[in-house]
């Protein structure tokens, strides 16, 4: 079953629309009410979650708040929203943030069946089609595409291939990388590219241009700008300072 959370800021619909649902008939696992956003964030950073129903209108961190949030950091977490509001703006907002679907209250059973049916199919459809992965296999994926990388910086990479060659979405790349290195995908490469610089500058044989392209670089003058945004000095200068020194740096 898919793991649901629920929001509302108003504790006795929030324990009504817990209890008037056989959820689990319907596929879902209701594991955690809130009755507000904070708790509702804290519960997704630490906790697997499929589906996040919430209301839309809440102090503090609205439904849209939530919405893109989970947009940001867990674009794999289904969205539904809840309102008594028929208001565009909320309804264009929500289509901004990738919300699944839009239920008005008071909510009728015909209306959320086919809301429930709609989330089912469209979960049904990341396990099959975009193999959304466990926890465990986030570490694994990471792991390939770092490797992957190391392999081919000298490529003319993207994190689009990268995403590809783990076979996984490029949307979902980007969030687990950066969640796993604390940095992301283009500061990763420029860090390998710049390690391996370091490297080649060691052989006076090669000419600085030759090693921005050895590392991907098609414009020696952005590699130029790269090295010296890490390294504080260009890579001239860095190679005249290992001779004198024989010391190196890290990025």
């Amino acid at each position: 079953m898919y793991k649901l959370i629920l929001v509302d800021d108003e504790p006795m619909i929030a324990e009504l629309l817990s209890s008037a649902y056989d959820w689990n008939s319907y596929g879902f696992d209701l594991v955690a009410t809130f009755t507000a956003g904070e708790a509702a964030m804290k519960y997704m950073d630490e906790n697997p979650v499929d589906v996040l129903i919430t209301d839309v209108k809440m102090p503090k961190i609205t439904g849209i708040d939530l919405a893109k949030y989970c947009y940001e950091q867990h674009p794999d977490v289904a969205v539904l929203l809840l309102s008594a509001h028929r208001d565009f703006e909320y309804a264009r907002q929500a289509l901004s943030y990738k919300v699944l679907d839009y239920l008005v209250k008071p909510i009728n059973d015909e209306s959320f069946a086919q809301s429930m049916q709609k989330l089912q199919e469209h979960l049904d459809t990341q396990e099959r089609v975009l193999n959304r992965p466990s926890d465990y296999s986030k570490n694994m994926i990471i792991n390939e595409a770092v490797s992957y990388i190391r392999e081919n910086y000298k490529e003319n990479l993207t994190a689009d291939m990268v995403a590809k060659h783990v076979m996984i979405s490029s949307e979902y790349f980007g969030v687990y990388f950066k969640k796993h290195y604390g940095e992301n995908f283009v500061d990763f490469l420029r860090k390998v590219r710049m390690e391996a610089a370091l490297e080649l500058l060691k052989d006076d044989s090669l000419t600085v241009a030759s090693i921005s392209e050895m590392v991907g670089y098609k414009s020696t003058t952005h590699f130029y700008e790269n090295f010296q945004n890490c390294y504080g000095q260009t890579p001239a200068s860095y190679r005249k300072a290992l001779k004198q020194k024989g010391t190196e740096k890290e990025c």
